[in-house]
């Protein structure tokens, strides 16, 4: 910045906080506050953001995924992707997929499929998720119907030597 005899000032600029930062950090503060076991991750539906997903969708930040296990020792949780059931991903998977209904216990908006491939993601980042982007749960008898359906194609898919 020059000043009114045309000599530079030297005057320290500061960088504003790196708010993003701040944000996670404040988040893994609670996070380690609030004692989440496996038990809370596991059925909990979330609004996970598409690039975890691996692809861009215009007009969307995130899709449902439902956690179906979560295994600290490997520090590994693994989810199943959501999609609208009539969407063209629905229909190309469409032999690999569970309907969700919408309900007030897992916070979906609209009928669900989720497809049965799993995603890993690390533990303390779905804890993360917990805390500020839960939307539901999944009830019991849906749980189980998707474990056992992942578990036909996988052989031990939720055993920590998998």
């Amino acid at each position: 910045m020059k000043n009114y005899d045309g000599r530079r000032d030297k005057t320290k600029k500061f960088k504003k906080p790196d708010s993003k930062r701040e944000d996670k950090l404040e988040l893994q503060s609670e996070a380690e506050d609030n004692i989440i076991t496996d038990q809370d991750l596991i059925g909990s539906i979330y609004s996970i953001k598409d690039d975890i997903w691996n692809f861009r969708h215009s007009g969307r930040e995130g899709h449902p995924g439902a956690c179906l296990s979560a295994i600290e020792e490997l520090n590994r949780a693994s989810l199943v992707h959501g999609t609208d059931a009539n969407s063209h991903i629905a229909k190309r998977f469409e032999k690999n997929s569970y309907i969700v209904e919408p309900g007030s216990h897992n916070g979906l908006t609209k009928i669900t499929a989720f497809i049965l491939e799993l995603y890993h993601m690390r533990l303390q980042k779905l804890m993360l998720y917990h805390i500020d982007r839960r939307i539901g749960c999944l009830d019991k008898e849906d749980l189980a119907a998707m474990r056992e359906r992942i578990s036909r194609n996988h052989p031990n898919p939720w055993e920590v030597d998998s």
